[in-house]
């Protein structure tokens, strides 16, 4: 699918989104409280991608972004920083 694209291809990650209302958490969707608000929620951006299109550099973005957003939430700042 990502061959045949021509238009650029913008990497987005969205972290923190279990548990919140757009989540599958309880086995509810939608309807049900959310357990703070706001939620925290963030999102990562890696660099337009114009030209490689591959799926396997698409999915690796996505799994950086998914380890930067990982490492920027506020419980796990400084556990691994020595």
């Amino acid at each position: 699918m990502l061959a045949k694209l021509t238009s650029p291809i913008l990497p987005v990650y969205l972290d923190g989104l279990w548990g919140s209302i757009f989540s599958f958490y309880k086995g509810k969707y939608f309807f049900k409280k959310p357990e703070r608000f706001p939620y925290p929620v963030s999102v990562e951006f890696a660099n337009i991608m114009k030209d490689n299109k591959s799926p396997d550099l698409a999915r690796e973005k996505l799994l950086d972004l998914g380890e930067s957003a990982f490492h920027s939430r506020k419980i796990f700042k400084g556990i691994w920083e020595i």
